[in-house]
């Protein structure tokens, strides 16, 4: 599927997913717990991007942990990283991201996890968040990132 197809085949963001049929195909296939997640809180593809590339705790990790707990995903490392400074030590917030994707159960491959950064770039442009011009050069960006 080329990038073309991709942004002409997703529409919508905070509403649900609406794709072709033609294209529904040939996304990977996540497990139903990240998928659920996904659905209720989108910004999960971004922060999965951001884990897989080990980039530190910014603004974006501590407004998912908000958003989760806000969608009912209460667990103990959420709700700790929700209240966290954003001074936290490097070595602290990778174990507890670690701790927070084992309470979710959830497992996701580079692969995976670089597709969904795609389509929340996507699903940015999209929803006018950002310029197609913008999303082009974060896609561009992240294809450098993840060789």
């Amino acid at each position: 599927m080329d990038w073309k197809e991709m942004f002409h085949g997703i529409i919508g963001y905070h509403k649900k997913t609406i794709v072709s049929d033609d294209i529904v195909e040939k996304f990977p296939k996540l497990s139903g717990r990240l998928s659920s997640i996904i659905q209720e809180v989108p910004c999960t593809r971004n922060v999965l991007y951001l884990y897989k590339l080990r980039k530190g705790f910014s603004k974006e990790w501590k407004w998912w942990a908000i958003e989760m707990m806000e969608k009912g995903f209460q667990t103990p490392g959420i709700i700790q990283l929700a209240g966290e400074d954003m001074n936290m030590n490097p070595f602290e917030f990778s174990s507890l991201v670690e701790t927070i994707f084992h309470e979710l159960d959830l497992d996701i491959s580079n692969d995976d996890a670089f597709y969904q950064y795609a389509l929340w770039v996507a699903h940015q442009v999209l929803d006018g968040m950002i310029s197609a011009e913008e999303g082009f050069k974060e896609l561009t960006q992240a294809a450098i990132d993840t060789d």
